[in-house]
């Protein structure tokens, strides 16, 4: 990892360009931007006001076991300790840090060092990579420094330094995020692309990646041991609805890619990854290649959700995009252009923010946490319930009632050993559409709930604006947007 001193120079600048405009959106909003959140903001306080891991939740589907891999709340715990700016600096800090990583996998593939920075620069600002992981509390702010570190290192682990960080890092990558399947199905693309020529991984790299496959399976094996018991090879749907199912992973298609990952990073990538390959022929396009490719048997496979493989398909064609950038500078190098160096660099600039920076901004402009009336209507509700008894809402709002009311929820989104969320998710349909007042009866005492939260977000997805059964019924005491049960 040798620098250029001006190099480092720009390096830091996007680094720290990258880091203030996540801080930006991140500081512009009061609350956290997700149930999900809100989710890990309750692993990470009961670790800390416990001591211990939670394996159970009383509050989640009225209580369930859990299985989950630990290491990212006990990092966020021991590094944050419960403070909620610095659960809010930590994601963005090691999420932005992933310019780093690209500038010298770029280098991999180019050895252009204004290509590579520009690369650097694009990862930054992928609107999919900013939509999903800006104001959460998610392992995927550690995972994904961890996993491009990993496959960085895995081209040079002669040297101990990286043959150490490879080894570290197949241990610690799947005890914070199941994406290190990623890693997995890169090796198995990898060598089934060198199978036969020139560039064979050499008997070192064989056993270093068989080494990391087996740690990598074993270790998500005795997590999800449990789950594997139970559900064999349908695990890989992970218990979801069939509903949520399809909106989660949906196909790709050119539009969403437009959208998601950008038009710089999709057509520079695209073109570099097609140049390598025919042009260059070089180990470290054939393996970021084959990390391209895995992503997308993922998504075929429906093993990662479209949100998740297109903010690491953006990452990828970042890294080729230097491939594109570096023959483009190489080719002027060549005409009688080859003196406009600073014009050419201005117009880098000027396209990047057309085609990234704007457009990013652009995506975020609608960028919003958890609403204030939602946050003051759940903590409302918990005085109107008791400890063993549950809040209705809809499947975005569970972890909410959870963690911000303490009170116990119908459903929520981690559904992996939850009690039937199929029929569950059915009857939350049922609570906000039917008319029956037998049928919503039957249900209440049913599930014991005490308290359905009609909020405007529940009004808009299910196409309802009153609940028929509450009319002139003494049974239900409307409080604001959610109604107390009283029969």
């Amino acid at each position: 990892m040798k620098l250029q001193i001006k190099s480092w120079h720009l390096l830091l600048l996007i680094f720290f360009i990258t880091f203030a405009f996540r801080l930006y959106f991140t500081f512009g909003t009061e609350h956290f931007s997700s149930g999900e959140a809100y989710f890990n903001l309750r692993y990470v306080n009961h670790l800390l006001e416990n001591k211990s891991l939670m394996f159970y939740d009383d509050l989640s589907y009225g209580g369930r076991l859990l299985i989950y891999p630990p290491l990212f709340y006990v990092f966020m715990s021991l590094f944050s300790l419960g403070s909620v700016v610095m659960l809010k600096i930590l994601p963005e800090l090691f999420l932005s840090s992933i310019v780093f990583i690209i500038y010298f996998m770029a280098k991999d593939v180019n050895g252009n060092e204004y290509a590579s920075l520009f690369a650097a620069l694009l990862s930054g600002f992928i609107p999919i990579f900013l939509k999903d992981t800006l104001n959460v509390i998610s392992p995927y702010s550690l995972a994904l420094p961890i996993l491009l570190l990993m496959l960085y290192s895995s081209l040079r682990l002669e040297n101990k330094f990286y043959m150490w960080a490879f080894i570290l890092s197949s241990f610690l990558l799947p005890l914070v995020h199941p994406i290190a399947i990623v890693f997995v199905i890169t090796i198995l693309v990898y060598f089934l692309l060198l199978s036969g020529g020139a560039l064979v991984p050499t008997k070192l790299k064989k056993e270093a990646f068989l080494f990391s496959i087996l740690a990598i399976l074993l270790i998500s094996f005795i997590i999800y041991k449990k789950a594997f018991f139970e559900y064999g090879i349908n695990i890989i749907g992970q218990n979801i609805p069939l509903n949520v199912l399809a909106d989660q992973y949906q196909p790709l298609s050119v539009s969403g890619l437009l959208i998601g990952v950008g038009i710089l990073p999709l057509v520079l990538g695209c073109v570099g990854i097609y140049l390598g390959i025919i042009n260059q022929k070089k180990k470290p396009v054939y393996f970021y290649s084959a990390f391209t490719l895995g992503v997308l048997i993922l998504l075929s496979l429906r093993m990662i959700t479209i949100s998740v493989g297109m903010m690491i398909l953006g990452i990828a064609l970042c890294i080729f995009s230097a491939l594109t950038m570096g023959s483009l500078i190489e080719y002027i190098k060549k005409t009688r252009f080859a003196n406009l160096n600073y014009f050419i660099a201005f117009l880098l600039l000027v396209s990047f923010v057309a085609f990234s920076f704007i457009p990013s901004y652009t995506f975020l402009s609608n960028f919003t946490s958890i609403n204030e009336e939602k946050i003051n209507d759940i903590k409302k509700m918990a005085a109107f319930v008791d400890n063993n008894e549950v809040i209705l809402g809809n499947l975005e709002e569970g972890h909410l009632i959870s963690a911000i009311a303490n009170r116990k929820n119908f459903i929520d989104t981690n559904f992996l050993l939850a009690p039937n969320p199929v029929k569950r998710l059915k009857d939350v349909e049922v609570f906000y559409t039917t008319f029956s007042e037998a049928k919503i009866l039957e249900l209440l005492k049913k599930y014991n709930i005490k308290v359905i939260y009609f909020s405007e977000d529940t009004k808009q997805f299910y196409f309802v604006r009153h609940l028929k059964y509450t009319k002139d019924n003494k049974c239900f005491r409307q409080e604001g947007n959610f109604y107390v049960v009283e029969c």
